[in-house]
């Protein structure tokens, strides 16, 4: 496939900047806002983000399936990401508007049912549009481009997201600074969305359609038989049951164990995915230069030395702000992973004769989301087990607790990474030899298709 014209690559990569925007708030502050202003009780907190994403998860099979079965003039993908944009940002809206009430049921449900609804949508975009991305080119460097660029305006969108409390703090009621500044961005996420649909879609598979229903298990089976994508897919749960960890804590460990005001916290975020954006073209430059697996593997390193490091800072903000620019500069190095699995695409196809990105990725996403949803959970359990309690001083338990949770725990997490990856096998060299052996498939194929045609 020819390279991607500039103009539709920034369109498609751009295409997200609003949607995390919104989902930057809510993964960095909608627990927070749950227990220390709408004060929902921590352990119910955790507990309704953490199903919500488990439903989240198990919608990416129905929909992966789905998005590989539709055929339309304007594209397999293209028509979920039309219907999802404007329904989440619906959703978005809602989350951040809890009723007014103290009845801890009632909080309780409001949150779970709307987080359901918003994350059914979420998936109708996300599924599709990984799958597009995936599909968007097939030169090994370009790959990692085009997720970087998707990374770089993601970070975008998370840092105007990260300002959240700092916004809402200009109004008089919290309350209604976070319903005020959310609505906001939830208007521009929508039409930004829309974007996506420049994205030019990959031509029809070598042999025949997607996968139908009667595959739809084995199609499941196929990956975990696939011994790159297992290893890949191990590797990456490690590293997001680590982040997820990491990211449920840090806003509580932020305000109260490392002594910023909840205004701050729009300053602290930002400088933290800053120094993601700045960082995006070494890891680009790295992996091109390396290979993506051995670029992965100097990422893993990194990320057991910033980790560890976390469970010794204190209440200095030169010290805080350091480390989050250094653990801002690993997060760019994520950016490796869709690019590989983009490559272990291309293996599958050769091996199969279909392309079934949406069965990959939906398989990939429902476990990541399944093992993200752990994270809400075990802190709002650890923490509530210390003895954590909104809106007061904490207790040495809980401050001790916080300590590592944000730190020495995913460190290990990325300890294990490492070592699994370690077995990974698919080269520079070896996807060469799969790229060039499906272009003479697929030309083959062409061949043959135009003498039926001639002899019609």
């Amino acid at each position: 496939m020819a390279q991607v014209p500039l103009a539709r690559k920034l369109a498609f990569t751009a295409s997200g900047l609003g949607n995390s925007a919104c989902l930057a708030m809510i993964g960095a502050y909608l627990m927070y806002f749950y227990t220390d202003v709408a004060l929902l009780g921590i352990g119910l907190a955790g507990l309704a983000s953490g199903i919500g994403r488990v439903f989240d998860a198990v919608n990416d099979p129905i929909v992966g399936y789905l998005s590989d079965k539709t055929h339309t003039r304007w594209g397999r993908r293209r028509p979920w990401l039309a219907a999802g944009a404007l329904p989440f940002a619906v959703s978005f809206v809602l989350l951040f508007r809890p009723p007014a009430v103290s009845n801890q049921s009632v909080l309780f449900l409001y949150f779970l049912i709307i987080s359901v609804a918003l994350d059914t949508f979420l998936t109708m975009m996300q599924i599709p549009g990984f799958a597009l991305a995936t599909e968007l080119s097939s030169d090994y460097e370009e790959r990692t481009q085009i997720f970087a660029l998707s990374t770089f305006f993601n970070n975008i969108g998370q840092i105007c997201g990260g300002f959240l409390p700092l916004l809402a703090t200009r109004f008089t009621d919290i309350r209604t600074g976070y319903a005020q500044v959310t609505l906001l961005f939830a208007v521009l996420a929508a039409p930004l969305a829309l974007l996506a649909l420049m994205a030019p879609e990959r031509p029809d598979a070598l042999r025949g359609a997607p996968a139908g229903f009667g595959d739809f298990w084995r199609g499941y089976a196929a990956c975990l038989r696939n011994r790159t994508f297992r290893i890949l897919l191990m590797t990456f749960l490690a590293m997001s049951l680590g982040s997820g960890i990491g990211q449920a804590v840090a806003v509580y460990g932020l305000v109260y164990w490392l002594g910023f005001a909840h205004g701050e916290l729009g300053l602290l975020i930002p400088v933290y995915l800053g120094a993601s954006c700045l960082a995006l073209p070494f890891w680009t430059w790295l992996s091109g230069r390396l290979g993506k697996d051995i670029a992965l593997r100097r990422l893993l390193f990194y990320e057991l030395f910033v980790l560890g490091a976390a469970y010794f800072l204190i209440p200095s903000r030169p010290v805080v702000y350091a480390f989050m620019i250094a653990a801002g500069v690993g997060l760019a190095g994520f950016v490796l992973v869709p690019s590989l699995l983009s490559d272990i695409l291309d293996l599958d196809e050769l091996d199969t004769g279909a392309q079934r990105a949406g069965v990959f990725l939906s398989f990939w996403t429902l476990v990541m989301k399944g093992v993200f949803a752990a994270g809400p959970v075990l802190v709002g359990w650890a923490l509530g087990l210390a003895g954590y309690v909104p809106n007061v001083s904490q207790t040495p338990v809980v401050i001790e607790t916080m300590r590592w949770l944000f730190g020495p725990i995913p460190g290990l997490f990325f300890i294990a990474g490492y070592c699994l990856f370690r077995n990974f096998s698919l080269t520079r060299e070896r996807l060469n030899e799969v790229q060039a052996e499906l272009a003479r498939r697929r030309a083959a194929v062409a061949t043959a298709r135009e003498k039926i045609s001639s002899a019609g």
